[in-house]
């Protein structure tokens, strides 16, 4: 008798992944279509607007490299300030479009992963009617979420600038107390090792203003599929997956950072090939330089949110697993089901 939960117990990192791309295979089409139907208008907008500046800095240079004085083409120059000034208050708007689309492909591609994955399949605009229901209990999630990563993250901030700042001024106090005065040699060499040692400073405390972001979004992982799936609110969301990520710290924040590293692969390669075709088809056609940044611009998110997405999902259930039993206790509900029956 097949198990009844989504997953059968618990799996590795490199599973949950092999799951995603499956179910990203299975139901492609609709999955596609979910994320297409809203980000395409909205990453057409913007690989315009993109392409368009990205056209004007290929004229600029260009026109600098056929230029056999030394002095800039200020006219060029001109022209792209103007351009930019023109779509800088298109990007705002298309970027605040964007987000409200991504929110609502978030929603309805985590609904139709749920449904998959319980054996169930909802439709396009089921998953969209379904996604809506949640939108703004999601909206306060986004909300809480940005507010506790962003204070956690400026009390680091603040905490990494009172180090270097005791760190200096106690510097400071003990050249003073002992009168050191560098000669040459040593004054050289006191630049270098400062150097040195400002430069690891300053790349630690980059690393450590960016812990709190990794370490919270690892830790709330599960929060959208759990204000989904168990119809919580925004704070009991968060809660749950607190309490689901406990012990799963760093495997959460491997995986986190696993998707992200992928995501990379992919974008740097698309958008990558999308600057050579478009250097290449540029002195023949402006606009389909343009038309490249364009459909690149739609595809990518297309291509990426469903996948990232089942495999968030996946992580959820194989935490319930982990920490809840999940498939254990869906298995005794199903035998107790099929009981009842046979003594009816």
């Amino acid at each position: 008798m097949p198990s009844p939960s989504p997953i059968s117990g618990p799996l590795t990192l490199g599973d949950l992944l092999d799951r995603a791309f499956r179910i990203y295979r299975t139901r492609f089409g609709l999955l596609i279509l979910t994320a297409a139907i809203f980000v395409v208008p909205l990453g057409i907008a913007s690989g315009i607007i993109s392409g368009t500046m990205m056209t004007d800095y290929f004229k600029v240079f260009t026109t600098l490299m056929r230029s056999t004085a030394g002095s800039p083409n200020a006219a060029a120059f001109q022209s792209l300030q103007a351009n930019g000034n023109r779509f800088i208050g298109l990007s705002y708007l298309i970027g605040l479009l964007s987000l409200l689309a991504n929110v609502l492909v978030v929603l309805a591609l985590t609904s139709q992963a749920l449904a998959l994955l319980n054996h169930e399949e909802l439709s396009l605009w089921g998953g969209i009617r379904a996604g809506m229901q949640r939108f703004f209990n999601y909206l306060g999630l986004v909300i809480v979420k940005g507010l506790l990563i962003g204070a956690a993250t400026l009390g680091v901030m603040m905490g990494v600038g009172c180090i270097f700042f005791a760190f200096f001024l106690g510097i400071g106090g003990l050249a003073t107390a002992s009168h050191w005065t560098p000669n040459a040699g040593a004054g050289q060499a006191g630049l270098v090792i400062g150097i040195i040692i400002g430069g690891i400073l300053y790349l630690a405390a980059l690393l450590l203003i960016f812990v709190p972001f990794i370490y919270l979004t690892a830790r709330w992982v599960a929060a959208l599929p759990s204000l989904i799936d168990q119809d919580l609110g925004p704070i009991e969301a968060l809660k749950k997956s607190w309490a689901l990520t406990k012990g799963q710290s760093w495997r959460c924040v491997g995986y986190v950072l696993l998707l992200g590293l992928l995501y990379g692969v992919l974008y740097l390669g698309l958008i990558s090939i999308a600057f050579f075709a478009a250097a290449l088809v540029y002195k023949t056609s402006v606009g389909a330089s343009i038309a490249i940044y364009a459909a690149v611009g739609a595809i990518l998110p297309v291509l990426w949110q469903p996948l990232s997405t089942a495999a968030f999902v996946l992580l959820y259930y194989d935490l319930r697993v982990r920490q809840e039993g999940y498939d254990l206790l869906l298995r005794v509900q199903q035998i107790e089901g099929e009981t009842r029956a046979e003594t009816l």
